[in-house]
């Protein structure tokens, strides 16, 4: 959630604006390992940070990234680029769409770049504009995996590269207000996602879409393992879907999935109101309408 707006002025830089680049990764629990522009500029050092994510398949896609990146950045840096720092990142990579998929999902990790600029606006227009020119075009807000997030303007490309801007404000303390402008960049491929994963997404998504004439906005994050229901052979799964858990059950191992509701709490027993359901979930904790009373789905 952006914090709200406060009257004191942001806080000065030396230079116009400096830049801090680094890979979050899922491998790493969210820590983010960053560099000054320069690195990104010269050839890979062999003490560069090195995982599963940089190497083999995918390490053409990491260098064509970096070097994109740093050129869409030369664009708006005047001078030698200064107050380089590593930070921790939270969040995994950027959101983006798996050929064949309607909804978004996450990937483990993205190339970013922190901006710390006199003028956000201005350089966050300079950076759409020079994506533009790069042959990226814009494919509206990408979404995040939480509830609340920040509003990310994505941009993608014909080699399928995904990227995101948006502008971040930071309170270090009570009395000073940081603002920012995020940059990063992905490949959809990079959330390592098996053919067979990828197929029971496909079938979580069109479930969805059956029963609410829409594709969620964004499928996957943490889920729930296939588990059968109390009745057998009826069985429930769970998959994220935007900031709440996705229900999903089907009447047997060979049945499709059918998408029952979205929820961040426990359900009222009267929700399962139909001979399926109460089968599905037979046994599950709900509440009755008092919201005091905990019982069980019955038949």
């Amino acid at each position: 959630m952006q914090p709200q707006e406060s009257n004191i002025s942001p806080a000065k830089h030396p230079n116009k604006l400096s830049i801090v680049f680094g890979i979050t990764t899922l491998a790493f629990a969210g820590l983010a390992a960053f560099f000054g522009v320069n690195y990104f500029k010269q050839p890979a050092k062999t003490d560069t940070p090195q995982s599963t994510a940089v190497q083999g398949s995918i390490a053409d896609e990491y260098a064509e990234i970096k070097g994109m990146m740093a050129d869409v950045l030369s664009s708006i840096i005047n001078g030698p680029v200064s107050n380089t720092q590593n930070y921790v990142r939270g969040s995994n990579g950027l959101a983006a769409k798996l050929d064949g998929m309607n909804a978004y999902t996450m990937t483990n990790f993205s190339l970013a770049a922190r901006i710390s600029s006199d003028n956000e606006e201005q350089d966050l227009a300079t950076l759409k504009n020079r994506l533009t020119q790069k042959g990226f075009s814009a494919v509206g807000t990408l979404p995040t995996e939480g509830s609340a997030g920040p509003q990310i303007d994505g941009y993608k490309n014909d080699s399928n590269i995904v990227c995101g801007l948006y502008l971040e404000t930071e309170f270090p303390t009570i009395d000073l207000k940081m603002e920012y402008i995020n940059f990063e960049c992905t490949k959809p491929s990079w959330n390592w996602i098996k053919d067979e994963e990828k197929a029971f997404l496909k079938d979580l998504e069109a479930a969805y879409f059956e029963k609410t004439g829409k594709y969620p906005t964004i499928l996957g994050g943490q889920s729930g393992e296939i588990k059968d229901s109390a009745y057998s052979p009826y069985q429930t799964t769970w998959m994220g879907v935007g900031g709440a858990a996705g229900l999903f059950y089907r009447t047997s191992p060979q049945s499709k999935w059918q998408y029952f509701t979205a929820t961040q709490s426990f359900l009222y027993c009267d929700e399962y109101n139909t001979d399926d359901l109460k089968k599905a979930y037979l046994g599950e904790e709900c509440y009755e309408r008092d919201n005091v009373t905990q019982s069980t789905v019955q038949l």
